[in-house]
């Protein structure tokens, strides 16, 4: 190749490799939010790579060509082989977008928002080596927590364990009186750990109430809430009957459950509600007075 040619090859090099850098840069913002440090490109994963050149020809003729590198492939450029074991990304989901949990303090200023996740990576090598590789805005159904398995897979299988309603109970007990505090709570609503067999792998639940809603209302009527006066153990609560007749007493119990997939911590699976419900007359006192 003489010297114009070297010339004008090097000239396209420079060309495609300035494009590819350029191709390379993380966005400013995605639709998970603001690019936060350490965080990957949303999509697979993987992060952009650069460009690959090739430079052929003879004689006078120079042909130059290039092609994308995606960021996943290994240094060498080499091919795995086909089966060989590969490397993979695990999410630990550590906030999710809503706020439900925000007046325990927990995760009240996560930075997604859009339905995506806050979580932690981890790198995990074949042979059972791992590393820290960051954290980002992620959706559940794209969040890997093993190899073929997602976070939303495995909050799914917990969200379908049955949860105790458990027994109320009151005070006075058998019938109440209007306009005179009771005394409410409730018996046989502990739910202990669960293991579930998930695609090979175990699921590993621990729940925990976290908030009691008691509703009070005629029965066949329309129930007004009432406020736990001194919400305690078991949903403890004091409430008041307004008048006599009969009423359903019920109390929506809201629990948390913290997954782990094979030992590893997933994240925390909010929302899951149980519900009881029990039927309570209340009487009126009244006096009369005599001579």
């Amino acid at each position: 190749m003489n010297h114009p040619m070297r010339s004008l090859a090097r000239c396209l090099v420079a060309t495609l490799l300035a494009l590819g850098a350029a191709a390379a840069l993380p966005p400013t913002a995605t639709a998970a939010g603001p690019a936060l440090a350490g965080v990957g490109l949303p999509g697979d994963g993987c992060p952009a790579g650069g460009v690959e050149v090739d430079l052929a020809g003879s004689g006078d003729t120079a042909v130059v060509s290039g092609r994308a590198a995606g960021g996943c492939r290994s240094a060498s450029g080499s091919r795995p082989a086909v089966g060989d074991p590969q490397p993979y990304e695990t999410y630990e989901i550590t906030c999710s977008p809503g706020r439900a949990r925000a007046p325990e303090g927990l995760c009240s200023a996560t930075p997604c928002t859009g339905g995506f996740f806050f979580g932690f990576r981890t790198l995990h090598w074949p042979l059972g080596r791992t590393a820290a590789a960051g954290y980002s805005c992620v959706l559940l159904g794209r969040a890997l927590v093993g190899p073929t398995l997602t976070a939303a897979d495995v909050f799914a299988a917990i969200r379908r364990v049955r949860l105790p309603t458990g027994a109320i109970r009151i005070t006075p007990s058998g019938r109440g009186l209007a306009n005179v505090p009771s005394r409410t709570w409730l018996v046989g609503d502990a739910r202990p750990p669960v293991n579930l067999r998930l695609a090979g792998s175990t699921v590993h639940a621990e729940f925990e109430p976290v908030r009691y809603r008691w509703t009070i209302g005629p029965d066949g009527g329309a129930a007004r809430t009432v406020p736990a006066t001194a919400a305690g153990r078991d949903g403890e609560a004091g409430i008041v009957f307004p008048t006599r007749g009969d009423f359903v007493v019920s109390v929506v119990t809201t629990w948390s459950a913290a997954a782990f997939l094979d030992g590893r911590y997933v994240g925390q699976v909010d929302g899951l509600a149980s519900t009881a419900r029990i039927a309570y007359p209340v009487a009126e006192l009244r006096t009369a007075l005599s001579g």
